[in-house]
């Protein structure tokens, strides 16, 4: 069986393929222009990063045998004669010299304007894979969301920073390897016999490459897997602060989290130990290969080949920085190959199954005009039915209750109209019409939802009501629906008003005031079906009368499906309906439901008691 990551460029779990899984997702904003300029500076630097150290060679020439006879780089002669310095020897070196110096900054120029542009489309592709990424968890249902936690998923599209830091090795992977041939064919032209010692190194970079693949991948997987247990432990802690302080849980929760903390440290320190025992490993093997061949250069560069003593020494300075470029060749190779497990993260969120994505239609939406059916509907949660051949019809412009003990499935009945869960067999219409062939955004604009526990915002009461609201809505208006609600009275009496930031989750609003914001959003939504998911359960008696008594009035002929807790919420309702186990097992009106002395008397006996 084939050990996963068992090759950098070939095979379709290698690095390769996974990082062009994942760049097809941010292509577009990746210029082959750019790219091919930075190559093509990369390419010029390089050649500066040997020109320069090759005229070391006539530079000593001139200045150990004292004689403008320049026998290496024979080449610059007939630049020197143009600029009639041939004969002068100190002019010679002070122009030699200045060309060095003038071929380091072309070079370090070069370089610096090929690693912005490395760097211009290394910020523009984390931009659009963290957004790619998100636009993609958006697609899926809620059942996804439920399967993944929060932390695991926040920390997913935080790794879309690892595509950037990825390309920021390999163009510095590019630019030493393009060092690297520039050094062969400066080394070449001293002395090809010589150069062919150089090849020894190029098996051994071969072999550490093979060896560091398998260590550091195995590694890089496990940190991942701990760091995303990490990120989800802090999230769950962060976000129980109340729960933890009520149970004086603090301790335990102390105890979890340093002890995955430490697995993390653990992992971190053997990871890093691991590459830096590497490098120190392969600094000594490969310096004493390049003083071997510098042994064997010295032999035959005294033996007549071109440059003498001159050509000696450049040729071992370069040999010492090929050994340089080397170290960073097999630093960089081993950084890259740590990334290989992020990338796979983020591109198996672009491959769950096409169950858990909800596709859109094309048909606007533009509301109700005369029911909404429940056709033989199947739903399922982990390939188990919790909806069972629901067929069902509400009018326009009444109020539906549904009642049943928790987990009959009334919120995913619910919830597959505005299709925040899927249904996988029978049909859902609005006026004859599968809602799958709406647009699935026109479809939610007409849908509201009101819960028990209110989704607010970190933001101003004007932002929370406003929320995904894409018309002008005047002072004038906003005024007025908060009256309507009921809330306006409360918000004159703050200091910034309807601007008060209202905190985190609403801290600083009471329940019946959250409620009342998230019934004024779905009033200026102005939808043609609101959904009240028992949205006052969680209400003391008192305020969960003042805001049924402001339901009353506000949804007046609206259309309007109430999830009931309390019963007493759904007397009114035009029609109620009964859920077990998934099933419609009683419907009618609630003085119908009540002479029938079935479930639902015995669910009201038992709310009157």
């Amino acid at each position: 069986m084939k050990k996963r990551g068992s090759s950098l460029f070939k095979g379709k779990d290698s690095l390769w393929n996974v990082f062009l899984n994942v760049y097809k997702h941010c292509k577009d904003v990746v210029s082959i222009k750019l790219l091919t300029l930075s190559i093509f500076l990369t390419l010029i630097s390089s050649a500066m990063e040997a020109f320069s150290l090759g005229l070391i060679v006539p530079l000593l020439e001139i200045a150990l045998k004292h004689s403008s006879d320049i026998t290496s780089f024979a080449f610059l002669k007939p630049l020197y004669d143009l600029l009639g310095i041939s004969n002068n020897i100190t002019m010679l070196v002070i122009f030699t010299a200045i060309l060095i110096i003038l071929a380091v900054i072309i070079k370090n120029l070069f370089a610096y304007l090929s690693t912005l542009i490395t760097l211009k489309i290394g910020t523009d592709v984390t931009h659009k894979l963290r957004t790619k990424t998100l636009e993609q968890l958006l697609k899926y249902d809620l059942l996804f969301f439920e399967k993944n936690t929060t932390g695991d998923l926040n920390y997913t599209i935080g790794l879309s920073s690892s595509f950037s830091e990825l390309i920021g090795f390999m163009q510095g992977l590019v630019m030493n390897l393009m060092i690297v041939l520039s050094y062969i064919v400066l080394l070449i032209y001293l002395s090809w016999r010589m150069s062919l010692f150089i090849f020894i190194l190029i098996p051994i970079l071969y072999l550490s490459v093979i060896w560091l693949r398998k260590v550091i991948d195995k590694l890089s997987r496990e940190q991942v897997v701990i760091n995303s247990k990490l990120a989800t432990k802090t999230f769950e802690i962060l976000s129980s602060v109340l729960l933890i302080k009520s149970y004086s849980t603090e301790k335990k929760e102390k105890s979890d989290f340093e002890a995955i903390s430490n697995n993390n440290r653990k992992l971190a320190f053997k990871l890093g130990s691991r590459v830096q025992l590497i490098s120190k490993i392969q600094e000594p093997l490969i310096f004493g290969i390049a003083m071997i061949v510098a042994a064997l250069s010295y032999v035959y560069f005294l033996d007549g080949i071109k440059g003498a003593i001159a050509g000696f020494m450049t040729f071992f300075v370069i040999l010492k920085r090929f050994e340089y470029v080397i170290q960073n060749l097999i630093t960089q190779l081993t950084s890259i190959i740590r990334y290989k497990a992020p990338l796979e993260k983020i591109n198996s969120f672009f491959k769950r199954s096409k169950w858990m994505t909800i596709s859109t239609g094309k048909k606007q939406f533009k509301g109700i005009k005369n029911n909404i059916s429940f056709e033989n509907v199947y739903s399922k949660y982990n390939d188990e039915n919790i909806i069972k051949g629901v067929n069902l019809k509400i009018k326009k412009g009444t109020t539906i209750g549904i009642v049943g003990e928790s987990g009959s499935g009334k919120s995913s009945l619910i919830s597959l109209i505005p299709r925040i869960f899927e249904y996988n067999k029978g049909n859902i219409k609005i006026d004859g019409n599968s809602i799958r062939d709406f647009d699935i955004k026109s479809l939610r604009k007409q849908i509201s939802i009101v819960t028990q526990d209110v989704v607010i915002l970190n933001k101003s009461i004007r932002d929370n009501i406003l929320y995904g609201i894409d018309r002008v809505i005047t002072d004038k208006e906003l005024n007025e629906i908060a009256k309507e609600v009921e809330i306006y009275d409360y918000i004159i009496t703050l200091k910034n008003k309807f601007n008060t930031i209202v905190g985190e989750r609403g801290v600083e609003l009471s329940r019946g005031q959250r409620q009342r914001i998230a019934l004024a959003r779905a009033i200026v939504k102005n939808s043609s079906l609101i959904i009240l998911d028992e949205a006052t359960s969680a209400l003391d008696n008192q305020t969960e009368e003042d805001i049924e008594n402001t339901f009353k009035k506000v949804l007046k002929g609206r259309t309007v499906i109430k999830i009931a807790h309390r019963l007493s919420t759904i007397r009114n309702a035009d029609y109620i309906v009964v859920l077990e186990n998934g099933k419609i097992s009683e419907k009618g009106t609630f003085n119908q439901l009540l002479r029938k002395k079935k479930i639902f008397y015995h669910y009201w006996k038992l709310h009157i008691n």
